[in-house]
C-alpha cells in the first residue's frame, strides 16, 4: 500500500510539473524577464541618444559632462543587458520606442539653456522611473542573473539620479519636480 501511495504521489508529481499550469506559469515568468530586459536596453538606448544631444545642444558645461558620463554609463549597461538577453534566448528590438523616438524629437528642437533645463527634467523623470523597475526587478525577478543584474545597477541608476538633481538644483530647477 505505502509502494502505491509514494508511486501515486511521484505519478501526480510528473503530472503537476508538466500540467498546463505549470507551463502557464513558466512562460508567464519568462515573458516578465523579456519585458524587464527589453526595457531595459530600450532606457539604455534612449539615455544613449539623448545624452549624445546634450553634448551638442547643452549650454551648461556640466550638462555636457553629464551627458558623457551618461554615454559611458548606459553603454556599458546596454552591452550588460543584450548579453543577459542572449543567455535568456530572449530577442530584444534594437530600435528607439515611440517615447523614445518622442523625447528624442522633443529635445532635437531645443538648444542652449532651454536644452539645458528640459534635458535634466527629462533626466530626473526617466532615471526615478527606471530606477523604480530596477528596484521592483530586484526583489521579484525570476531569472537570478537578471535579477543580480538588476539589483547591481542600482547603486549608478541612483549616482544618475543624485546628479540629476544636483545639476537641477544649480539651475534652480524643483528636484522633485515631474513634468
Amino acid at each position: 500500500m505505502a509502494r502505491l501511495i509514494a508511486f501515486a504521489f511521484v505519478g501526480a508529481t510528473v503530472i503537476a510539473a508538466t500540467s498546463p499550469w505549470s507551463f502557464a506559469a513558466t512562460e508567464k515568468s519568462a515573458s516578465r524577464t523579456a519585458s524587464f530586459l527589453q526595457k531595459a536596453v530600450e532606457e539604455q538606448q534612449l539615455e544613449i541618444v539623448l545624452a549624445r544631444l546634450a553634448i551638442m545642444n547643452a549650454a551648461n558645461d556640466e550638462i555636457k559632462a553629464f551627458g558623457a558620463r551618461m554615454i559611458q554609463d548606459h553603454q556599458q549597461a546596454n552591452q550588460e543587458v543584450r548579453f543577459l538577453a542572449f543567455k535568456e534566448d530572449v530577442h530584444l528590438l534594437m530600435q528607439l520606442n515611440e517615447r523614445a523616438i518622442y523625447q528624442k524629437a522633443q529635445l532635437s528642437g531645443l538648444i542652449g539653456t532651454e536644452f539645458d533645463q528640459a534635458y535634466i527634467t527629462t533626466m530626473l523623470r526617466d532615471h526615478a522611473e527606471i530606477l523604480q523597475e530596477f528596484e521592483q526587478a530586484a526583489l521579484t525577478e525570476q531569472e537570478n542573473e537578471v535579477r543580480q543584474w538588476a539589483a547591481s545597477s542600482l547603486t549608478q541608476l541612483r549616482d544618475h539620479l543624485e546628479r540629476a538633481k544636483a545639476l537641477a538644483s544649480s539651475m534652480g530647477i524643483d528636484p522633485g519636480r515631474d513634468d
